[in-house]
């Protein structure tokens, strides 16, 4: 029960940090092309990972989209929710008239508003643990599944929304930083993927070195100092929280 309310109390407390964004929130329907991508990619995630692990992976996707959706509508700007976040064309995000702050906000906000809901299915699993497994190994397996979704989705790579963060706050700290950082991560990766033959790890190796080498291209915004040390705290925090829930799965990948 405690574990269920302090999950309640986050859940409630993200609610909060977006509240602007929810009245007159809209849906944006694809046409028929991205509708029938979007059904074939959901075929396809079925048949790959089966009953069990599909239906996070999708519920993952429309958090994030809706979490970077009513963060833009919080601040101001007027945004849609996608009805097939992966392959509709992009609603008008006006994010270059965000300041960095905000649009640090924006990119945050996908894994932040996903968080909670991973912290509330934790929560009924421990309660459902004993009186049906069942219930809980979904719970379960939703949990470690959106937390590996999102903790990719914040690795400090370009195009990534966690690159276009630590790119802006990162470069506020100390200009090579993003650099340093990603290359160190970069390595790290590379190691692991190698010794665990892990086809996760080489494929995060490959949009790491994407991101790398695209990094010069994006030019970072000017943040404020200590807006930076903020943002990067927040996402820090985020990250650790993530890859801490989703531990199981991350093992699981790696065949260990």
């Amino acid at each position: 029960m405690p574990a269920l309310v302090i999950a309640l109390g986050y859940c409630w407390a993200i609610w909060r940090t977006v509240r602007a964004g929810w009245p007159g929130l809209s849906i944006h329907w694809p046409d028929r092309r991205s509708a029938i991508l979007g059904g074939a990619v959901a075929a396809v995630l079925y048949f790959v990972f089966g009953p069990f692990l599909t239906p996070g992976i999708l519920a993952s996707m429309y958090l994030h989209e809706l979490g970077h959706v009513l963060a833009l509508r919080s601040v101001g700007q007027p945004a849609a929710f996608r009805a097939i976040p992966a392959f509709s064309a992009l609603p008008s995000w006006r994010m270059g008239q965000l300041s960095p702050g905000q649009a640090a906000f924006v990119s945050l906000m996908g894994a932040g508003l996903t968080l909670p809901v991973i912290v509330l299915a934790i929560a009924v699993a421990q309660m459902t643990a004993v009186s049906s497994p069942l219930v809980t190994n979904h719970f379960a397996a939703f949990a470690a599944v959106a937390s590996l979704y999102s903790a990719f989705g914040l690795l400090p790579y370009l195009p990534l929304p966690g690159g276009r963060v630590f790119t802006d706050a990162g470069t506020a700290i100390w200009p090579l930083l993003p650099l340093v950082a990603g290359g160190a991560l970069l390595a790290v990766t590379l190691t692991f993927a190698v010794g665990y033959q892990s086809l996760t790890l080489g494929f995060i190796a490959f949009v790491g070195i994407r991101g790398l080498m695209t990094a010069n291209d994006i030019q970072a915004r000017p943040m404020d100092r200590e807006i930076a040390i903020w943002t990067l705290a927040a996402y820090g925090a985020l990250l650790v929280c993530l890859v801490n829930f989703g531990w199981p799965f991350i093992l699981y990948s790696l065949g260990a």
